[in-house]
């Protein structure tokens, strides 16, 4: 039997301290960026296994705080990311030098706005018809990153099907911005924005609306006809 995505709990803003998040110690592969993770994972420096655990590990710490990461999939991508070592180890120096090329991102968990389909996790958009919803495949984007070795750790919070410019919804509640939790992270991609300047992921899949300030609530719809996707990239 398949195992249900686990949904994060909504947060709590009673028990929410005015600026927890970065009471926690830092570990020093939080400070590494992708690339260097990559290089580091392919000289067997890094175990992959040990680098996801260290995020996890970071996600939990401050989460419950700013409601950023909604669905996780740790236990899969730490299941892949023994694989990896194990198919490392069985590599000599050269081939996994070859990999810089072919796989650059080799190892290096990501996390992605929720509205990105992930296989097997939820694609609701923050839509509370949606909440049900299961990605049957993964986006593009998403599979071009699993293409380049990067392994997806967990969903990130957004507005509600992207409309809005706060990233709170009726599905997963409201992220707060890790340096403040008294104020909001924007949207709608302030899931992915929070997480990641919190310290809980290297980089993030996310995206970005253009839209005319001047236009009336109608108009102003058009927008979406120049969605364009971006990264928010630690390189």
């Amino acid at each position: 039997m398949k195992r249900k995505p686990r949904i994060v709990r909504k947060l709590n803003l009673q028990n929410m301290s005015s600026n927890d998040v970065f009471q926690e110690p830092i570990h020093s592969y939080l400070r590494l960026s992708a690339t260097t993770l990559a290089a580091r994972i392919r000289q067997l420096e890094i175990g992959v296994e040990e680098l996801m655990q260290v995020f996890i590990d970071r996600i939990n710490a401050v989460n419950a705080s700013i409601n950023a990461v909604v669905v996780d999939r740790f236990s899969e991508a730490l299941q892949e990311a023994k694989e990896l070592d194990e198919m490392l180890r069985e590599m000599s120096q050269d081939e996994r030098d070859e990999l810089e090329v072919s796989k650059p991102f080799l190892g290096v968990p990501f996390t992605a706005k929720e509205a990105f389909s992930v296989a097997g996790l939820p694609n609701s958009g923050g839509l509370v018809a949606r909440r049900d919803h299961i990605a049957k495949e993964d986006a593009v984007v998403v599979h071009r990153l699993r293409q380049a070795g990067a392994i997806p750790l967990a969903l990130s919070n957004c507005s509600e099907l992207c409309m809005w410019w706060e990233s709170s919804n009726r599905v997963y509640g409201r992220t707060c911005n890790p340096y403040d939790l008294s104020k909001i992270v924007g949207g709608s991609s302030g899931g992915e924005g929070a997480i990641i300047g919190a310290g809980g992921s290297v980089f993030g899949l996310g995206s970005g609306k253009l839209q005319c300030l001047c236009c009336s609530s109608i108009l102003s719809l058009v927008h979406f006809l120049f969605s364009f996707v971006l990264f928010y990239v630690n390189i």
